[in-house]
């Protein structure tokens, strides 16, 4: 049957309407005129895959990667990235809108579009390299990622040549082409072969270190960190550099910050260098003495505590007028909630990667706090985050 897309839904995936009822088709951007099968009708909606585009919207272009059709990661590579970044503003203002909060986003943008991830996690089934589709573990088998830098897609090369089975590998790369390579497998791994490559600096086989370094050092704002291979640290640097100039704009001299899921300390330090007070709280134990070291390598005073964000009323956070919080997609605890509704702390900066989740939790404070400033960054470009 022929349809017209009407809009996109929050995961990029396109709606259009049969007999009234929403159907969801991937790969499709709104004002395509498309033929459709649908695959899965349930009470409320439809599933459906495109037979044929009859008529392709004016906003439709060219998909750059040859894996497009087969893997579900960029799924809005057939718009402009403007476009793209535009749809996923209108995603973030009509969900605050059903959760009756209006918001007016600044958009941030990324000055890379392609080629700047520094960190991919690649499965490995039956010897070959690639993703997961999306809610499966059919894998999609890639010669390169269009989103990771260079470096990363050249490791893929030699990484085929230990001739790993099956297992996960995560390649990271710092500011200066450094890589980290990352193994979790079951067999028994001969990673020689990587040892002789110039830009791999160190390898980790399930978590033991079996050659060169377990971390690299990265540069953001001027600020040197030191990051462990299983620390977080933002994927895109391009915008986790104007991301930390909007956190910075919003710290005084003497604020007295209290920073929950702290990492290496980036939020912390960069608070830390306006001449705030500052606390960080991380759960991961490399993460914390990284962010103690970090302190110390950029002249800082910042003190870290290894610690869950979900027991913080076990510390005795003292007297604290900013939080900043940088949760993982699930967002904050309800200890967290109920800690903010305790201490009332004059600013909240909440960097989420989630707006779902971003809207739950300020939905339970907003009796207490109206939102000053919102802004959109897009650190995962082309893909519905």
């Amino acid at each position: 049957m022929k349809v017209k897309i009407e809009k996109l839904d929050d995961y990029g995936k396109g709606i259009a309407f049969v007999d009234g009822k929403v159907t969801f088709v991937s790969k499709t951007v709104p004002g395509d005129i498309v033929e459709i099968d649908i695959d899965t009708k349930k009470k409320s909606y439809n599933v459906a895959k495109v037979e044929k585009i009859v008529k392709p919207s004016l906003k439709r272009v060219d998909a750059f990667c040859p894996f497009y059709d087969e893997c579900d990661g960029c799924v809005l590579q057939n718009l402009t990235y403007q476009d793209t970044v535009l749809e996923k503003k209108k995603m973030v203002v009509n969900y605050f809108q059903k959760m009756k909060m209006d918001i007016k986003p600044e958009v941030v943008y990324s000055s890379a579009e392609i080629n700047y991830r520094n960190k991919i996690t690649l499965k490995i089934k039956n010897g070959n390299l690639g993703y997961y589709k999306r809610e499966s573990h059919s894998l999609v088998k890639i010669d390169k990622c269009m989103l990771a830098k260079d470096v990363i897609n050249k490791c893929t090369y030699y990484i085929k040549k230990i001739n790993i089975l099956d297992g996960e590998v995560v390649i990271r790369a710092n500011y200066q082409n450094d890589v980290i390579v990352s193994i979790k497998t079951l067999e028994n791994v001969d990673v020689n072969e990587l040892k002789n490559v110039s830009f791999i600096k160190g390898i980790i086989v399930n978590d033991n270190l079996v050659f060169g370094d377990d971390y690299f050092y990265e540069v953001i704002n001027d600020l040197k960190f030191k990051v462990s291979y299983d620390a977080f640290f933002q994927v895109n640097l391009a915008v986790a550099e104007k991301l930390l100039g909007i956190v910075s704009s919003y710290i005084e001299p003497g604020d007295k910050v209290l920073e929950l899921y702290s990492g290496v300390g980036v939020l912390s330090l960069t608070a830390a260098r306006k001449k705030a007070i500052t606390m960080g709280i991380e759960i991961v134990d490399n993460a914390v003495l990284n962010a103690r070291y970090n302190a110390s390598l950029n002249n800082l005073d910042a003190d870290f505590l290894l610690l869950d964000a979900k027991d913080v009323e076990k510390i005795d956070a003292g007297v604290f007028d900013t939080l900043i919080l940088d949760p993982p997609r699930k967002g904050v605890s309800i200890s967290v909630i109920n800690l903010i509704k305790e201490k009332l702390p004059e600013k909240i900066i909440y960097i989420s990667c989630d707006y779902h989740t971003l809207a739950r939790d300020l939905n339970l404070i907003k009796d207490s706090y109206d939102i000053q400033k919102f802004y959109v960054c897009d650190m995962f470009c082309y893909t519905y985050h």
